[in-house]
């Protein structure tokens, strides 16, 4: 994986729980959320440089679903039409890419979870609007390993 050089301000990244980063794991997990980016991101350069401390690959997650508040088609489009360029800009870098679609509420909702238990750390994006704040805390309590929430903006 291309690794990076910048060092992350301290003051961008909020520890979200208290679990321990896990020995042995197969990789580090950035979960994107918000900041559609593979480059000029605070949150990836957080989660390149813990694999790269930890000597593990990096795995990104992108996840789409159907049932968050005010889901629609706008958004989704500006979403969808973004996967193919992520996934050739993190393919050039040497980091997996993972997109899955929840097109209906009786799909799988724990594809994420079932990532994390693989992960050393879990990264995602530090963002104090809409519903992804209550997301994240939800998610981060429910980890048995570290998560960090890092501010992109």
């Amino acid at each position: 994986m291309t690794g990076t050089t910048v060092r992350i301000p301290p003051q961008r990244i909020r520890r979200l729980n208290d679990r321990p980063e896990r020995d042995a794991a197969e990789f580090v997990l950035y979960w994107i959320q918000v900041y559609h980016r593979a480059d000029q991101n605070w949150a990836l350069s957080a989660a390149i440089e813990a694999a790269n401390r930890l000597g593990v690959p990096l795995v990104v997650y992108h996840g789409l679903g159907c049932t968050y508040p005010h889901a629609n088609d706008r958004i989704h489009r500006f979403i969808l039409e973004g996967v193919a360029d992520l996934e050739e800009r993190f393919a050039r870098r040497g980091i997996r890419y993972h997109f899955y679609v929840r097109r209906r509420a009786t799909d799988p909702s724990d594809v994420l979870y079932r990532l994390a238990r693989r992960a050393a750390l879990v990264v995602t994006d530090d963002f104090p609007a809409f519903f992804i704040p209550g997301q994240t805390a939800r998610v981060a309590g429910k980890l048995d390993v570290a998560m960090w929430a890092v501010d992109s903006n």
